[in-house]
């Protein structure tokens, strides 16, 4: 008798609340079934370390099941692909299927060289976490698809990758800035590097942290002596007078390292023939300055160095030349120029307007120009597959512009290709457009 009390109130009580407990006194009452892991629900340990187990098939068997219309939401557990299924009813259509939800496996890689590591760019401390434009790069061996997800804090700063390897052999993880876990300050820092592959190997990589508004931009000058068109004293062929060296004059102004943000601007003379040297001075660079050159005024091995650190996307390259046997370092960037005949060049504000019009974060030094005058009327064509024309004489393009526009200071690359040595120029014209191109240059280049 005393059971059948039980029974009948405990089944009076589901009836009337419409909620079952299991472990609990008192479930949910937005649930049908509350299974808690604590009968104290103000006690902070569980009562046990379980877990809910439903039917278990393969999938021959679940199909056996059959369900229909009324079993819609039906689930099971499949044995064979190790996934949820759940039946599906399509009630415009009166059909049914089988929906998986899979827990995505984790992939496996093997990891054991810590020299392979690369640090790409640098963290600006001036900038928010979102703005950055520096990663770490971790090659890898897939031996397994899944999914992947490594963190490492450095400096205050979370670094984060996560994603899905769906091809098996080599790849790059590439860990990213993601949040603050603290107050980052200038200097460099170890990112410690573990758990990456079953190997056990930790890694400390350095990553350099710098505030810009007390750094030097670098812009390297690589001489040359076609014309007068060195920015300073001493890189190549030199007037001050000429629209080179005036801005050259005007990049050691207050408002020019206003526009960078950056505490000073220097300029580092470089042979156009020198591997070495130029190789050296690209390591911290962020502008890259061309004067006009002979044809004798390069080689491979300059050329191959430029064109590498201009395809990393370590910064700014302003460019000039008017025949093609003086522009190689710009055929290495994929921009060719061939000899023409103007003596005008019309110029185009809006088809940069980032650059000539309206730039973001600063304010233009310059009135853009309608058009700038060429030397010896023989401004070349230049031709690319890549960027925009921004100068021309209404039918070939003598101006060329291939930049990127990332949020943030200091996350942009590019080049600026000159189809005419127009830093020989003495018009205030060409002198006001240089000040815009480079303005935008120093503004947005990134500091190594």
């Amino acid at each position: 008798m005393k059971k059948q009390l039980i029974t009948t109130f405990s089944l009076l009580s589901m009836i009337t609340f419409g909620q079952i407990g299991i472990n609990t006194p008192n479930p949910n009452p937005k649930t049908g079934l509350h299974i808690s892991e604590r009968i104290d629900q103000n006690s902070s340990n569980p009562d046990k370390l379980n877990g809910l187990l439903i039917q278990r098939y393969t999938t021959t068997e679940r199909n056996d099941i059959n369900p229909g219309e009324k079993e819609n939401g039906l689930t099971i557990y499949n044995k064979e692909t190790n996934c949820y299924n759940v039946w599906n009813w399509n009630g415009s259509n009166s059909t049914g299927g089988w929906a998986q939800f899979c827990g995505e496996k984790q992939g496996t890689v093997i990891f054991t060289d810590c020299n392979t590591i690369k640090v790409v760019g640098v963290y600006n401390i001036d900038e928010p976490v979102t703005n950055q434009n520096v990663h770490i790069d971790i090659p890898v061996r897939v031996t397994a698809l899944g999914s992947y997800s490594y963190s490492t804090v450095v400096n205050g700063v979370n670094f984060v990758a996560q994603g899905t390897f769906v091809n098996i052999g080599q790849q790059i993880v590439s860990l990213y800035p993601s949040s603050l876990a603290g107050t980052p300050s200038t200097g460099t820092y170890n990112a410690n590097i573990s758990s990456i592959g079953s190997s056990g190997v930790t890694c400390n990589v350095p990553v350099n942290f710098i505030s810009r508004a007390t750094s030097v931009l670098k812009i390297v000058n690589i001489t040359g002596t076609n014309y007068y068109t060195g920015l300073i004293s001493g890189c190549g062929y030199y007037i001050s007078g000429n629209a080179a060296a005036k801005t050259g004059a005007w990049l050691a102004s207050a408002q020019a390292k206003t526009i960078a943000g950056v505490a000073s601007i220097e300029i580092v003379c470089v042979s156009p023939t020198n591997i070495a040297d130029l190789s050296d001075e690209l390591k911290t660079a962020s502008i890259v300055y061309l004067n006009g050159r002979s044809s004798a005024e390069s080689n491979s091995g300059t050329i191959a160095v430029l064109n590498d650190w201009y395809k990393a996307g370590k910064g700014i390259v302003i460019d000039q030349g008017d025949e093609l046997n003086e522009t190689q370092f710009a055929q290495g960037l994929g921009f060719y120029i061939e000899t023409g005949t103007t003596s005008t060049i019309n110029i185009y504000p809006n088809v940069l307007p980032q650059v000539l019009v309206s730039p973001d974060g600063y304010t233009l030094p310059a009135v853009t120009p309608s058009s700038i005058a060429t030397q010896g009327a023989n401004a070349a064509y230049v031709t690319s597959t890549n960027g925009v024309v921004f100068g021309s004489n209404g039918t070939r393009r003598y101006l060329y512009a291939d930049i990127t526009s990332n949020l943030g200071i200091g996350n942009d690359k590019g080049a600026f290709i000159f189809g005419d040595k127009s830093g020989a120029n003495t018009d205030a014209a060409t002198y006001d457009l240089w000040r815009n191109i480079f303005a935008w240059a120093i503004h947005n280049a990134p500091i190594h």
